[in-house]
């Protein structure tokens, strides 16, 4: 899975509390390296354009 497969896996499902850390942690073992979730309306757009 690349990137942008995972981006907008995360966008078009409305996830729980539970399941985002399911996927934060699956990508923190797949990545070897810790991982931080947000939600986009939380990014500043200085960072979405980055994306």
């Amino acid at each position: 899975m690349n990137r942008d497969e995972i981006l907008n896996l995360l966008r078009v499902h409305k996830a729980t509390l539970s399941k985002r850390f399911g996927v934060q942690f699956y990508l923190e073992d797949l990545l070897g390296r810790p991982v931080n979730l947000v939600t986009d309306k939380a990014l500043r757009t200085e960072i979405t354009s980055l994306l």
